[in-house]
């Protein structure tokens, strides 16, 4: 019968101490798996007429006020149209524009393209994704449960464009607010099937296994413009110019937001507003985004957090600008300027899961995993100059170098004194050497 071998509770009380060292420790690091951006989504949601109305959704073709219709209700390529009314003047040759750009008909519509990576940022958030990961530690009876949780911070940008169908009428667009969506549903799809992938796994043996493993969910973090342009118009050759006709075009495009570097307010619905408390001013300070997360992990499930946020953009006034060219400022000879917007929307998203592994004793062998902090590797290059004034400098700067270096610095005085009368002054070393002799005879 085998004797079973007592546990070593030296080797398993360092252990601990070596795990709990760990434990609270927020890490931040560049990915080895990156969920990439292309698991974020952004859609066209719907449009509303004004404040005090609720959005229509383009998905189901929620039915339009009269004289409205939809063109198209694709997420990523929507138009809404309007009718022009029955009554019409003359012609804008001969009455102008004013009617027309009240009364015309008109079409809107807005295109949004595939997720890409961040590759520039106002907000100086840099255009690294990261995973940051906290880890705490639970004291068993047999031995400790460590708890990993670890956020992928993923910045991912869309184009949004807006534009007037130039094959429609000149109407201005006033107060209507088209809705987008920004999601996470592939994510959700992949992981919740599949695992989130997981950063610097820890070594399983007999000692620590891993017995949970879970995605618990994927939110944008903050959303901002990161660039904006207005003036873009296409003139009657087709061709795209970024500066207005005149200065008369500018009050035909007027939208909210139109700041480059301006935050996006975000909605978990259009009627309630998403508040994380994340600024942009704690995005761009790594040591308090990792605070903010850690207060915000800790309490998971998060009611806060939302898979699916939606956000607007406002045209307080956007449609065609119709530039007189005729004899003496007429409208005999006319361009019809038809603009189009686009805005760089990048958010941020955080991807996180959990991990939990358990700390067992193991009593046919003691094995004490090597729990080892990674720390900077610095490689050092000196020049050969560099290098001898540096070990000169180090071994004067021990006193037992210094005295050995005094004695011999006295030895070797002595001798060239002796040298030298031995040269120039033979008669004066004998003398030396003689009264030297007689002062030793008793």
């Amino acid at each position: 019968m085998s004797k079973r071998r007592p546990v070593n509770r030296v080797a398993l009380a360092l252990g601990l101490i070596i795990i709990t060292a760990f434990a609270g420790l927020s890490v931040a690091r560049p990915l080895s798996v990156i969920p990439g951006p292309e698991g974020a989504r952004a859609v066209f949601y719907g449009v509303q007429f004004s404040a005090d109305s609720g959005v229509l959704r383009a998905s189901s073709l929620d039915a339009l006020p009269t004289g409205y219709t939809w063109v198209s209700n694709a997420p990523s390529d929507a138009a809404i149209a309007k009718a022009a009314l029955r009554y019409e003047p003359l012609g804008i040759q001969i009455v102008g524009p004013s009617w027309y750009y009240l009364n015309d008909a008109a079409a809107l519509h807005t295109e949004l393209n595939r997720p890409a990576f961040v590759m520039s940022d106002p907000l100086g958030f840099g255009t690294q994704s990261r995973a940051i990961t906290f880890s705490s530690l639970t004291p068993t009876l047999t031995g400790a449960t460590l708890t990993k949780r670890t956020v992928y911070m993923i910045p991912a940008e869309f184009i949004v464009q807006i534009n007037a169908d130039p094959s429609s009428g000149v109407y201005t667009w006033r107060d209507l607010r088209l809705w987008y969506a920004l999601d996470t549903n592939v994510w959700l799809n992949a992981f919740a099937a599949g695992g989130l992938p997981e950063q610097d796994p820890i070594v399983e043996n007999g000692t620590i296994r891993r017995t949970a493993a879970a995605f618990r969910g994927a939110f944008p973090v903050i959303a901002w413009v990161g660039a904006y342009q207005d003036w873009q118009f296409k003139d009657p050759q087709g061709n795209i110019r970024t500066t207005p006709p005149d200065e008369n075009a500018r009050a035909f495009v007027s939208v909210s937001p139109s700041l480059q570097g301006r935050v996006i307010d975000m909605f978990k619905s259009p009627s309630s507003r998403y508040e994380l408390g994340f600024t942009s001013e704690i995005v761009a300070n790594p040591q308090l985004l990792e605070q903010t997360l850690k207060a915000s992990i800790s309490g998971l499930p998060d009611p806060r957090f939302a898979s699916t946020v939606y956000f607007p953009i406002t045209l307080s006034g956007f449609g065609a600008y119709v530039k007189p060219t005729g004899l003496f400022g007429s409208y005999l000879s006319h361009e019809k300027w038809y603009p189009a917007i686009y805005y760089r929307v990048r958010v941020l998203y955080a991807v996180y899961g959990e991990w939990v592994y358990v700390w067992t004793k193991q009593t046919e062998q003691q094995v004490a995993p090597k729990w080892e902090n990674r720390t900077a590797t610095v490689t050092v290059t000196t020049d050969p100059l560099s290098g001898a004034l540096g070990g000169l400098t180090a071994w004067l700067s021990n006193p037992f170098n210094l005295a050995a270096l005094g004695i011999f610095g006295g030895l070797f005085l002595v001798a060239v004194i002796l040298i030298i009368l031995a040269i120039f002054a033979p008669g004066l070393l004998g003398f030396l050497g003689a009264a030297a002799g007689r002062k030793r005879r008793p």
